[in-house]
């Protein structure tokens, strides 16, 4: 059985603050978690330093020990150590040692509670003469002990209980079953894939080592582009469904979206001023407070870029605090630029934020809008909301229009605009009229891929 990577660190992480693993030598050769939090060190990053040289000297000959005493399989600890960079915030460390990971010791850290502080000083006693009327008698002495004859060796020799012999060693540890050895060994480098993933994911957004691809939103009007919703691809041709479910599972989400509206303000100041780009934003990017002042500095340096940003909200069930995820959307559209709620109906709460936010624009989730041609029940629900979104002065996107017949049954729906590979796959390049005209459709079975 091979559990789920994602699985395995949540679980590694719901205990622990920062992983280490050592080589034979005691140095750090792979590194996942808060690693400035939790020991404070200036040696950042800590790949490739020696583990003794992140705790206090007085510690260090007792770490010593602790690491010789793991043998294969063996997990001691945990242990409370005292980092040489801040003495009075202790880390507790617990260690493991398997053969099927090269024989490297990996090491869980947490923070530990802070060690007991006593207030000490010199202490002031004011004179005082005791008279010798007071003074205290002196002690008796204790009479001499004379030891009691043994009571044993009055008993008759068949009532003298025998002789307390010592208990014998526990039988040696049953070894691991091979089968065992082989699901831990196959857990464990999923576990590194994962965390290499990660490490790199986190070093491409903060370098801003990727690239966009631009997919056209149309106006079902008058079959014009009206803006291009921006896809963050990586590089290596990494899977982007991949990258976004490593961003997920290790909080680097607000991260990315940070980068990505950086990253879309500059191309819409360097691009054609009639250029609009949509980017995506999750529920609790949305409801930090530093994601609407990054965007407004963003503009102020870019004041060419105002009124062509459209921000769709994604993963709406993260919002924390509904009125302060309005109040930040709000102050996005205050900047000139519009405001959707997308894949409208993906989650059950859809119609519960639609109430409570004031927003442009919604996204009919996929899934509605393919089924647009099969009955008559899918094209009146998508006409029903269509026209409660109108009412509530909100308009439609139909995302994953996929062929002609669902086009045409969006727009008889009152679909104000349409997504999909109808209208170009996502590419390097943003579609102008012309290149639209030129672009093949892609076929059936490529687009339901």
């Amino acid at each position: 059985m091979t559990l789920d990577p994602y699985r395995l660190l949540g679980l590694a992480f719901a205990s622990s603050d920062l992983l280490l693993e050592l080589d034979d030598y005691g140095r750090i050769t792979f590194v996942a978690g808060a690693e400035h939090g939790v020991l404070g060190s200036d040696l950042v990053p800590l790949t490739g330093v020696m583990l003794l040289d992140l705790f206090a000297p007085s510690e260090r000959e007792r770490l010593h020990g602790f690491l010789l005493g793991l043998a294969d399989g063996g997990r001691h600890g945990p242990i409370v150590l005292a980092p040489a960079s801040d003495p009075e915030r202790p880390v507790s460390l617990s260690a493991r040692r398997l053969a099927e990971n090269a024989n490297r010791i990996c090491c869980a850290l947490t923070q530990a509670p802070p060690l007991p502080r006593f207030e000490t000083g010199p202490v002031s006693v004011a004179p005082f003469a005791i008279p010798p009327s007071a003074q205290p008698a002196p002690a008796p002495q204790p009479a001499p002990v004379t030891p009691a004859p043994s009571v044993l060796a009055d008993l008759p020799p068949d009532l003298v209980p025998p002789p307390v012999v010592e208990a014998p060693p526990p039988p040696p540890v049953e070894p691991v079953d091979p089968a065992v050895r082989t699901t831990i060994s196959e857990n464990t480098r999923a576990m590194h894939r994962a965390l290499a993933r990660a490490e790199a994911l986190a070093a491409a957004v903060s370098q801003r080592r990727f690239e966009f691809a631009f997919q056209p939103v149309v106006r079902l009007a008058d079959d014009t582009v009206h803006h291009h919703e921006v896809l963050a691809r990586f590089e290596n041709g990494a899977d982007p469904l991949q990258m976004i479910r490593t961003a997920q599972a290790f909080d680097l989400m607000e991260e990315l979206d940070h980068a990505v509206v950086e990253q879309a303000v500059r191309r819409l100041a360097s691009d054609t001023p009639t250029l609009r780009l949509a980017v995506k934003v999750t529920g609790r990017t949305l409801c930090d407070e530093a994601y609407p002042q990054h965007v407004e500095r963003l503009l102020k340096r870019h004041e060419s870029a105002r009124g062509r940003l459209i921000f769709e909200m994604v993963e709406s069930k993260t919002i924390g605090d509904m009125v302060l995820a309005n109040r930040h959307a709000q102050a996005l559209r205050g900047m000139g630029s519009l405001v959707c709620l997308g894949d409208f109906g993906a989650g059950a709460d859809s119609m519960a934020h639609l109430q409570r936010l004031q927003l442009d624009l919604a996204k009919i989730d996929g899934r509605y809008v393919r089924e647009l041609t099969g009955g008559r029940e899918e094209a009146a629900l998508v006409r029903h909301l269509v026209q409660a979104f109108s009412e509530l002065g909100l308009r439609t996107v139909a995302a994953m229009v996929e062929n002609v017949g669902v086009e045409e049954a969006a727009r008889h729906a009152g679909v104000d605009f349409a997504q999909g590979y109808l209208y170009g796959q996502p590419s390097a390049r943003p579609t102008t009229p012309e290149t639209r005209k030129a672009a093949p459709v892609a076929p059936p079975l490529l687009r339901l891929a």
